[in-house]
């Protein structure tokens, strides 16, 4: 008899929730730690991000590329090595630094391996808490960036990326502010000293520490940044001060919807931007939402995807997310496509939103999106290294490991039905900002 044709193939499960490590708090002296200890031998690599909250002072400063470069160019230069013997240094040790700065946060983050840990931690402190910003360094770290930036605000995605925040926002909140070619010319050794100095001290420090770590991982970080600057009185009552005087433009709601096209000469395509503000991760509707994004454009076999891209071919891709502020969220569409297609593109989205307000769909599709973002969650907790990254961007919207598990209970119970009402509760095509730019003889609205 024959066997059951069955037997060979992999066993199929159901996609568990994924099994995180929560980070141990610590505080030691001045420092507040959280680390996650690699629970198995791994290869002993370990990664330590020093967190600093540039609060108000970031988001509200005239010029907001000083933040920026502040963290960026740390290691330009301290009073013990220059530029040259920093990077020689680090790469002798096989240590990989990177520095990232967004609107509430620098990061630097630096891999290593374990046993190099004090000629590391030695170095790094030197940079970080006594930069020089050597003023050659300096200019020329940003006269290529200037460059860089001219090219780029050539480009169409760019220019509707930026004119979608002045939309949302208006002019006069610090999102809608646009980044100008004179920006560059202000930035000066001094305002870089400066800014280090209001920002970089132990009140807005947050270290995590992750992978495979000794039992005295905390007295070894302490004993190089434990020396870390204090608050000063100065810092405080200039938080206050811009705070104080800003809060009202900072909370929603914002400008109203607008449209806006934008032409250029010789523009053979058209770049999209449409947009608005959503609730945040405080409200009930947040994790419905997000599901409900990631059918409309969040994922390959999305709304959009299959219809504009697979069925019709008028783009080759076009997609929705939204980004995760602390006490409300942004959504956006986001796509570019050839100038006959332009209006074609439009009238489709707004389709899309109508057919999602007005047709429950199949639960085989809710289905086959539920799984899709069960696996994302799960990758994106593979890894010692890829659980600290996430509790580390939970943090920026003061959310913990819960997130994940709150998330996942609303994934699995979520219906087509809520998905309906989601979509005719948030997706009104009247409360979208749209904006594009591309041939000057395109008129869209």
């Amino acid at each position: 008899m024959a066997g059951n044709i069955f037997s060979d193939l992999p066993f199929l499960q159901t996609i568990q929730s994924p099994k995180l490590i929560n980070p141990k708090k610590s505080i030691k002296g001045p420092l507040t730690f959280y680390t996650i200890k690699n629970p198995q031998k791994g290869s002993g690599v370990m990664c330590i991000e020093f967190v600093f909250k540039i609060n108000y002072l970031g988001i509200l400063h005239k010029n907001s590329l000083i933040p920026y470069f502040s963290n960026q160019l740390l290691n330009s230069g301290s009073f013990n090595h220059n530029e040259l013997e920093i990077s020689q240094k680090l790469q002798s040790f096989g240590a990989h630094i990177k520095f990232e700065t967004n609107r509430m946060y620098s990061v630097i983050s630096i891999y290593f391996i374990s046993n190099q840990i004090k000629p590391v931690l030695s170095l790094i402190s030197d940079f970080i808490l006594s930069p020089t910003y050597p003023a050659k360094v300096i200019k020329d770290r940003v006269d290529n960036e200037k460059k860089e930036f001219l090219i780029n605000i050539e480009r169409l995605s760019i220019q509707s990326r930026l004119l979608i925040k002045k939309t949302l926002y208006g002019e006069g909140h610090p999102y809608g502010r646009a980044i100008i070619a004179s920006n560059f010319d202000n930035i000066k050794s001094e305002d870089l000293i400066d800014f280090h100095t209001d920002v970089y001290n132990n009140d807005n420090l947050e270290i995590i520490i992750s992978g495979d770590l000794s039992e005295d991982i905390l007295d070894v970080v302490s004993i190089y940044f434990s020396k870390i600057n204090a608050p000063s009185a100065n810092y405080i009552s200039k938080e206050k001060h811009v705070f104080d005087n800003n809060k009202n433009i900072l909370l929603p709601p914002f400008n109203d919807a607008e449209y806006i096209y934008v032409g250029q000469d010789n523009a053979l395509q058209t770049a999209f931007r449409i947009a608005k503000i959503l609730p945040g991760p405080d409200h009930i509707d947040f994790f419905a939402l997000r599901i409900l994004v990631a059918i409309f454009g969040g994922y390959f076999g999305s709304r959009l995807m299959t219809n504009i891209r697979e069925e019709k071919g008028y783009t080759y891709g076009i997609g929705a997310y939204l980004i995760i502020e602390e006490n409300y969220s942004e959504l956006h569409i986001v796509t570019e496509v050839g100038e006959k297609y332009t209006k074609l593109v439009v009238d489709e989205i707004i389709k899309e939103m109508e057919k999602l307000k007005n047709q429950e769909m199949s639960n085989e599709e809710l289905e086959k999106v539920k799984a899709y973002l069960l696996g994302s969650l799960l990758h994106s907790c593979d890894g010692i290294f890829n659980q600290a990254i996430l509790f580390r961007n939970l943090k920026k919207h003061n959310s913990s490991f819960q997130y994940i598990d709150l998330f996942t209970d609303e994934i699995r119970s979520i219906n087509t039905a809520k998905i309906k009402q989601l979509a005719n509760k948030y997706f009104n095509v009247d409360s979208f900002s749209f904006v594009a730019c591309g041939p000057p003889e395109r008129k869209l609205w």
